[in-house]
């Protein structure tokens, strides 16, 4: 337990009180209870390197994290380029969307994997001249685990939702867009 107190106090630069105080011990304890019983943080990034370097690495799981701005400011697609890039890692998500239909955000993802605009994909002409392209980006996300849901309810259809999901499938990341309409 000394050793583990000296390098705790030595990595903290510890200034504190003597060995005898409550507090310097309760601060030593609860450092020895996460030095014994460390485990790995796992994190997932939002495929932002800048955000995730302010982040430590990513969201962290477990973590509830709130984005706000004023409308049309990029809240969607913010949420969903961090959706999709936990979703391309093999991280499960399941999306809630008040805002836009399911085949939307999904148009939205196929414009940026592919570097087409979204409505791009809304043209049956431009999906028949370009068809092997196509092909190839809903074959890329096409075993993503990313879940829609699209369709309105209270928290509670909500979270059975995710939990019959997750009965099939490992959950990393849920993502209610647009809390307000919940």
């Amino acid at each position: 337990r000394i050793d583990v107190e000296k390098k705790i106090r030595n990595s903290l630069n510890y200034q504190g009180k003597s060995e005898g105080d409550v507090e310097s011990i309760s601060l030593i304890q609860g450092a020895e209870l996460l030095y014994e019983k460390r485990e790995p943080i796992t994190r997932i990034s939002t495929g932002f390197f800048g955000v995730d370097r302010l982040l430590n690495g990513g969201l962290k799981g477990g973590q509830l994290a709130i984005f706000g701005a004023r409308t049309s400011i990029g809240k969607t697609t913010l949420a969903l380029q961090m959706a999709t890039s936990a979703a391309e890692k093999g991280h499960g998500v399941v999306y809630f969307s008040r805002e836009m239909t399911a085949n939307e955000l999904t148009r939205k993802i196929l414009g940026r994997i592919s570097g087409k605009n979204p409505n791009f994909f809304e043209d049956q002409v431009n999906l028949d001249k370009e068809r092997e392209m196509v092909t190839h980006h809903i074959e890329l996300v096409r075993n993503w685990p990313l879940f829609f849901n699209d369709v309105s309810g209270t928290i509670e259809s909500m979270l059975t939702h995710v939990e019959k999901i997750r009965s099939r499938q490992k959950i990393s990341m849920v993502v209610f867009d647009y809390l307000q309409l919940i």
